[in-house]
């Protein structure tokens, strides 16, 4: 079995599991390193918590064919970590008043190795949760009525 027939055969396995662990690391960051999450950030967690789920029930049944329905989801909550990343590159105010609620979604609260903030890993989440659910729905067979 080649890799890419592997990748496709278990994409929705590949994308729970991301998924679930996504959800975890962000429990980790607000409950243990007690970093309070911005808007954004809940805006993100409001996309990616469902995910864990709708997949494991996906999982469960077999069912690729949902993976077309929940592609709106990490394609909103990358959207949104790109915004958030832009806000923290440059410090310009994309939001206006939305982000000067709580904690600001400018203010760069973890760097990992220098360069990997908490919205850079989210864009990368969300963008590979996005291409596993496209794999996953191009193996479901369309069936047209003519």
């Amino acid at each position: 079995m080649g890799f890419f027939r592997f990748i496709k055969r278990f994409s929705l396995y590949f994308a729970w599991t991301l998924a679930t662990a996504g959800s975890l690391v962000t429990l980790y960051f607000s409950d243990v390193w007690l970093l309070p999450p911005c808007i954004l950030c809940w805006y993100q967690r409001c996309c990616l918590y469902p995910l864990v789920f709708v997949l494991f029930g996906a999982v469960l049944m077999g069912a690729n064919w949902i993976a077309y329905y929940l592609l709106p989801l990490p394609i909103v909550g990358g959207l949104i970590a790109l915004t958030q990343l832009i806000e923290q590159s440059t410090h310009i105010n994309v939001l206006g008043q939305l982000c000067r609620m709580g904690t600001s979604c400018a203010k760069t609260q973890v760097v990992f190795f220098g360069w990997i903030s908490i919205p850079l890993m989210s864009l990368i989440l969300f963008a590979i949760l996005a291409i596993l659910l496209l794999i996953a729905h191009e193996k479901c067979p369309i069936q047209r009525e003519d």
